[in-house]
């Protein structure tokens, strides 16, 4: 976790009134990537949620590096929490990163379709003309079943 942190001061933005924090301080560290990673008021919960997540995690790796009766499963427990903290704060990475649109721009719908999602993130056409009316001028509405009526489910093994 330490090193996912003392990578930060390279990729992620400090607004100008905060100071940087030592690089080995990791909760400090996890609670700017959080907020620099999910700003706004509408991604409180995300944001609450890296933050508890890398508190809770580190707490438990400090635990277990002084504690003389942690058996093997606490270590493997203590790596699962690891790698967990570091999953949520790289999707949540990438999520800042990615040009990937939150709403469709046409309605403001957030059920795109996945296939919707694909072609935007691999730059190609979003739309292509179901009919010889050739060219709509909104392309996110040409898309046959461009938004998803209900919410979408994940199967085990999607993030």
């Amino acid at each position: 976790m330490l090193a996912f942190v003392r990578a930060a001061p390279d990729y992620i933005e400090l607004p100008e009134d905060v100071a940087q924090p030592k690089r080995g301080d990791f909760t400090q560290w996890a609670s700017l990537i959080a907020d620099w990673a999910v700003p706004g008021p509408h991604l409180k919960d995300i944001r609450a949620h890296l933050k508890q997540v890398s508190n809770s995690a580190w707490q438990l790796a400090n635990w277990l590096t002084h504690t003389s009766n942690a058996l093997p499963i606490d270590a493997e427990l203590t790596m699962d929490a690891t790698h967990h903290v570091l999953e949520i704060f790289s999707t949540a990475v990438i999520r800042k990163e990615s040009d990937r649109p939150e709403r469709c721009p046409q309605c403001a719908s957030v059920q795109m379709h996945r296939e919707l999602v694909r072609r935007f993130l691999q730059r190609q056409p979003l739309a292509q003309p179901q009919d010889a009316m050739g060219t709509h001028a909104r392309p996110w509405m040409r898309m046959k079943d461009a938004h998803v009526p209900q919410r979408p489910t994940l199967s085990l093994g999607q993030h």
